[in-house]
C-alpha cells in the first residue's frame, strides 16, 4: 500500500465508525439484514465463478504439463561432434 493511499483509507475507516456510532440500532440491524441476504444470494455466482477459475487453471496447467516437453528440446540430445 503507497503512502498516498493511506490518508483516503484512513477517511473512509473514519467515517464508517462514525456513520455507525451515530446510526440508530435498528437502522443498522436493518442493513445487516439486508446486506447478509445481498450475500447469500450472491453466495452460488461466486461459488460458479470460483470453481470456473479452478477448473480453467486446472485445464491450462494440464495443457502447459502436457506441451513443456515438446517446447523444450532437451529430449532431442543434440551432440555436436568435438574438432
Amino acid at each position: 500500500m503507497s503512502l498516498n493511499t493511506f490518508p483516503l483509507l484512513s477517511f473512509y475507516i473514519f467515517h464508517f465508525f462514525y456513520i455507525y456510532s451515530t446510526t440508530p440500532l435498528c437502522v443498522l440491524t436493518l442493513q445487516t439484514l439486508v446486506l447478509s441476504s445481498l450475500a447469500l444470494s450472491l453466495y452460488p455466482f461466486v461459488y460458479l465463478i470460483f470453481h470456473l477459475f479452478i477448473s480453467l487453471f486446472s485445464s491450462a496447467s494440464q495443457v502447459w504439463n502436457e506441451t513443456k516437453p515438446i517446447l523444450s528440446f532437451h529430449h532431442l540430445e543434440f551432440s555436436f561432434p568435438s574438432s
